[in-house]
């Protein structure tokens, strides 16, 4: 059983690269824009370009998960002159989190962004403010 926890583990900490498409839209104008972005797991921080309204804005991204839990139990019950033992462990793996994404223009123009991101359904949602006050909505999806 321990053997199994152990795998369980390390198959949740490593795996493949993700392709992410990000779709932004702006509330008061036509301007749009969509990116790809790859994710590693156990890397969440990366480096982003977005073209949106004629600009390129580049920058970084990050993802912070809910974080997880470990739980070590043990039990002991006697009946009589007999006793039996149980002990466990149980990983809490997180599945969501949230992420702020920080762009910038050569212009000076700026692009700020927060999401809220399921690793169990691999999308997310959030919104994007620019440096001129226009508001944006943000889709991840894979």
């Amino acid at each position: 059983m321990r053997r199994l926890a152990c795998a369980l583990l390390a198959l949740s900490l490593t795996g493949c690269t993700h392709n992410h498409t990000l779709y932004v839209a702006a509330r008061h104008s036509a301007e749009s824009g969509q990116t790809v972005v790859t994710t590693t797991p156990g890397h969440p921080s990366g480096l982003l370009t977005l073209e949106l309204g004629g600009k390129t804005f580049t920058g970084r991204w990050v993802y912070m998960s809910a974080g997880g839990t470990v739980t070590l139990a043990s039990a002991t019950a006697t009946n009589g002159m007999r006793s039996a033992t149980a002990t466990g462990t149980a990983f809490g793996i997180p599945t969501s989190g949230n992420g702020s994404i920080v762009l910038s223009a050569p212009d000076g123009d700026s692009l700020r962004c927060v999401f809220t991101y399921s690793e169990w359904s691999s999308s997310g949602i959030g919104e994007c403010q620019d440096g001129h006050d226009e508001s944006y909505d943000l889709q991840i999806v894979k």
